[in-house]
């Protein structure tokens, strides 16, 4: 396919990316070494594989686009220098491509090393960090002028967001950093801000001086405004109140360092107003300010606008603190969970379905065919009515699968369908289907991994022979998971879902992904009931526990009776 067009900074982004998340992963541990492995970009003295820097900032699978002259001379056009892993030394038939590049973005040369012009080289770097710290916000509690004072730290740094004020990506944008001064006084910051006086809040006074602006109440007003002598105003005081009120909501993080708190909003503050990536809207109220700091950057901040930027470590420590100051690792992995299908379904109309995993849906297709042609499952009502009617109903698997498993562990798979849930992924292990998305559109069906086809190939043999597990292990590499936990049912001849990964696990285990089933002893036909009651049990306790098998208990409070094993797979 085509590779749609980004910018450079969309490249160092990803490069960013994967030296903060993938660099120290068993994945990528060596990854210059591997055979297949020819080429790489040269960046500030560290190498990166093309196709994953690519797929990281364009959204591209890996598996979409080539490597090689594709990928190569992509990069190369926005001006990264690849090199040949055997020799080190840079592609020539891709060169000129990058020279062209620097020339036409002011870079120059001095003693064949590119250099970019100070003019353009101004706080080109910190641009990188933008998108995490949004990631890390977006994960923090929201809050409002209504929201009861109990639930906000003593001390803090807290971020505005403003209504209508969108990223390209669709999130909010950002519009205010701040942080309190004197100890224990974040909350009467934010009180100052939403229902002080211009005198108690600067931020009140720039919104104030854009009203006056925006309404055309004249320069005398204005003047009056921002002079310290100035008279009372209440009535602009009011519709600062209401504007703030109304249309401003925050986030904030607890750091009780007052030197750490001060460092980190400059840092911040520099960090969003040096390289505005993401322009205010064309009705934001900003726009009037009086200040141009304000009009131009996109921020109601005008103090450590020319601050010294957010660096690596402080964006680490940045992160820790958004968790309760615990350590964040670099390279911290997400988890995948994996379900049984169930017999019991319920077709609905749903919208809003996620695509299919990539390779599934030929293998699919072949497979419905190898059912249509086994009389005994081919005239199953519900097959005749679903996956083989074209015209049949294509509901959400969440919705359609309705038996005892998804009935105890509704509220878990709720959570991270919608996204409540970040760093888990959960997929569905379907007879037909192979794998399934939570929120993907499906038909009902009636198909055990454990039956036979038509030229005598067992369900689960034709997905091993098919490769399902690769499927399922480029998945995992894709999305930088690092730990696996198998719910699946392994008892032959019926239910042998957790065979059907044979090679899935094989190449884990070579990868160095933690891989586990999880076993409940004793308890015979109510196993796959009590694994959806653990599944729901440690979401809502604490999804971390995945990503550390000695942290989990082998018993629970609210499951009685039943202990858990976690076997290697």
């Amino acid at each position: 396919m085509r590779l749609p067009s980004v910018s450079r900074n969309k490249i160092l982004e990803a490069i960013y990316t994967f030296d903060l998340e993938y660099r120290n992963t068993p994945q990528f541990t060596g990854w210059e070494n591997y055979e297949k492995q020819k080429y790489a970009i040269s960046y500030e003295g560290k190498l990166y594989p093309p196709k994953v820097i690519i797929s990281l900032a364009t959204g591209v699978p890996r598996s979409d686009f080539y490597g090689g002259r594709e990928s190569n001379s992509y990069l190369a056009n926005l001006g990264f220098k690849i090199i040949r892993l055997t020799n080190g030394k840079e592609i020539t038939g891709v060169e000129g491509q990058r020279r062209g590049f620097e020339k036409q973005a002011g870079m120059v040369h001095k003693q064949g090393v590119a250099e970019t012009s100070k003019k353009e080289n101004l706080k080109i770097l910190p641009v990188e960090y933008i998108p995490a710290v949004y990631d890390v916000l977006s994960k923090l509690p929201r809050y409002n002028y209504y929201t009861d004072s109990r639930f906000l730290p003593e001390n803090g740094i807290y971020f505005f967001f403003e209504e209508g004020e969108k990223r390209k990506d669709g999130g909010e944008r950002l519009v205010r950093i701040g942080t309190n001064k004197s100890e224990g006084r974040l909350k009467k910051r934010l009180n100052d801000h939403f229902g002080g006086s211009r005198d108690t809040s600067v931020f009140r006074k720039h919104i104030g001086g854009a009203i006056i602006r925006k309404l055309g109440l004249g320069d005398k007003k204005l003047k009056n405004w921002y002079s310290k002598e100035g008279r009372a105003d209440q009535e602009i005081e009011k519709l600062v109140s209401r504007h703030l009120k109304e249309n401003l909501s925050f986030t904030c993080i607890e750091v009780n360092s007052r030197d750490e708190r001060l460092l980190l909003e400059e840092g911040l503050i520099a960090l969003f107003a040096g390289e505005v990536v993401e322009k205010p809207s064309a009705d934001w109220l900003g726009r009037y300010a009086e200040s141009k700091i304000i009009r131009e950057s996109g921020l109601w901040n005008i103090e450590h606008v020319d601050g010294k930027p957010l660096t690596g470590k402080q964006l680490q420590r940045f992160k820790e603190l958004a968790v309760g100051g615990n350590p964040v690792e670099e390279n911290d992995c997400r988890t995948l969970v994996l379900i049984p299908c169930c017999k019991s379904k319920v077709a609905m109309l749903s919208e809003g379905w996620e695509k299919p995993l990539p390779g599934l849906p030929a293998l699919r297709e072949q497979l419905i065919d190898e059912v249509e042609g086994t009389l005994e499952l081919a005239d199953l009502d519900v097959n005749l009515s679903g996956v083989l009617n074209c015209y049949a109903t294509i509901t959400r698997a969440i919705d359609l699968y309705c038996g005892n498993f998804y009935y105890a562990a509704e509220e878990s798979l709720r959570d991270v369908a919608d996204g409540e849930i970040t760093d888990v992924d959960v997929l569905i292990v379907s007879a037909i289907y192979g794998l399934v998305k939570l929120n993907e559109g499906i038909r009902k069906y009636e198909l055990q991994m454990g039956d036979t086809l038509h030229d005598g190939t067992k369900v689960y043999k034709y997905w091993q022979q098919h490769g399902l597990g690769k499927i399922l292990f480029d998945y995992v590499s894709n999305h930088n998971i690092g730990y696996v936990w198998s719910l699946l049912p392994d008892s032959m001849p019926s239910f042998p879902y957790q065979q059907a990964f044979n090679e899935f696990w094989r190449l884990s285990r070579e990868k160095g992904i933690e891989c586990y089933h999880v076993k409940v002893p004793g308890a015979g036909t109510a196993t796959g009931y009590q694994r959806a009651r653990w599944l729901n049990e440690v979401i809502k306790t604490d999804p971390r526990m995945l990503v550390d098998v000695n942290s989990l208990p082998d018993q629970f409070e609210n499951i009685q009776g039943y202990r858990f094993t976690y076997n290697p797979c």
